[in-house]
């Protein structure tokens, strides 16, 4: 009798306390927006701590629960409801989620925006990343949502720009990414890491890599093309270790399929032997601390740049759109572009940074 009613009022008061939810582009095995929902789950728990956590994700459940502390809903009509009748501060981010790489489901989410307000919802926009090539809907439509909003930040000078035509009616901050907040695990951790994945790191140097796919199969082509070279030269002169390690490893979409792309390239290498490629899933903690080990990085994803930019790695980013160009000149790096880079330009960059002479 006593236990019946210790679950009964343990469960009202789940029911009476106040909750949040996170929508943004979470449960695809992205890395960098797995950084974003880390930091903003730790971060909203200190501005909400009498709150209960949701947020919307794809797939992988357990990803998300691993990282933060919210409880994951799936995409469906019945979640969205149960959220516009339950939630109580609507956070939308952070991260670049209305870009020329917007999948169709996030379309719908400005008009989330507009309805959680209509419901008299605290709707917060956080960290937000809307480039110019969103299409003119979208970015329009992000910009009505937000003029409803109660609190706007974006994270870079570009995103900054975009949201002008409303910067004279609403307060909007500019602030950092989240994922520059993220710190690694120990190199005991790594070293654990390293003996699942049978990857065995030699004294010699460690050159990291880190690419995706576009959505030009012409410039892809060019980037495996490319790197082969680069890779080649750097283990057959060198004997140095190549680690290819994947920022996304969605289920569906051709371009996030970072780790089917990293083994492309790495079939077309000659000498395998000082080539790995980090082929599971790993929190973005783990992937700082394995990120640690490289003595130069070569990355193209946008948070990868954070990452290593933040570790203090030696980086030769590769630029593929507006949030990376972004990157780059805010921190006065060479700029490399995806669609027109050659070997030589990389090669270039590791000799500088190894102090290499030939």
């Amino acid at each position: 009798m006593l236990k019946n009613l210790i679950r009964y009022l343990t469960h009202l008061f789940r029911l009476m306390k106040k909750k949040l939810v996170f929508i943004g582009n979470y449960g695809n095995r992205n890395i960098g927006d797995d950084a974003i929902l880390h930091v903003l789950s730790r971060r909203y728990q200190k501005k909400f701590p009498d709150y209960k956590q949701y947020v919307f994700a794809r797939y992988y459940p357990n990803d998300i629960r691993r990282i933060s502390i919210a409880t994951p809903l799936d995409l469906s009509l019945k979640s969205i409801f149960w959220v516009l009748c339950n939630c109580d501060v609507i956070v939308i981010g952070g991260g670049g989620i209305f870009s020329g790489y917007t999948g169709p489901k996030a379309k719908f989410i400005p008009f989330l925006g507009i309805v959680s307000k209509i419901l008299g919802k605290k709707v917060i926009y956080e960290s937000i990343g809307l480039y110019s090539t969103a299409d003119y809907f979208q970015r329009y439509s992000v910009l009505l949502s937000m003029l409803l909003a109660d609190e706007i930040s974006v994270r870079d000078i570009a995103s900054l720009q975009s949201v002008i035509p409303i910067m004279k009616l609403k307060k909007i901050k500019l602030v950092a990414d989240p994922g520059y907040s993220i710190r690694p695990i120990s190199i005991k951790q790594v070293k654990e890491i390293l003996r699942k994945e049978d990857i065995k790191i030699s004294n010699h140097k460690v050159i990291g890599i880190s690419v995706k796919r576009g959505k030009n199969n012409t410039t892809n082509a060019k980037i495996i093309f490319e790197l082969v070279k680069v890779i080649n030269w750097i283990v057959a002169k060198r004997n140095y270790t190549v680690l290819l390690i994947p920022f996304c490893n969605d289920r569906i979409q051709y371009t996030e399929k970072d780790l089917e792309f990293s083994l492309e390239i790495l079939s077309k290498i000659k000498k395998q032997s000082c080539i790995f490629c980090l082929k599971n899933y790993y929190t973005p903690q783990e992937i700082a601390g394995v990120l640690k080990l490289c003595d130069v990085f070569v990355g193209m994803r946008y948070h990868s740049l954070v990452f290593a930019y933040t570790l203090g790695i030696p980086l030769i980013p590769i630029s593929y759109e507006e949030k990376c160009m972004d990157f780059v000149k805010k921190h006065h790096y060479p700029y490399i572009e995806a669609d027109s880079f050659t070997y030589k330009d990389i090669n270039v960059e590791i000799k500088n940074f190894l102090d290499i002479n030939e």
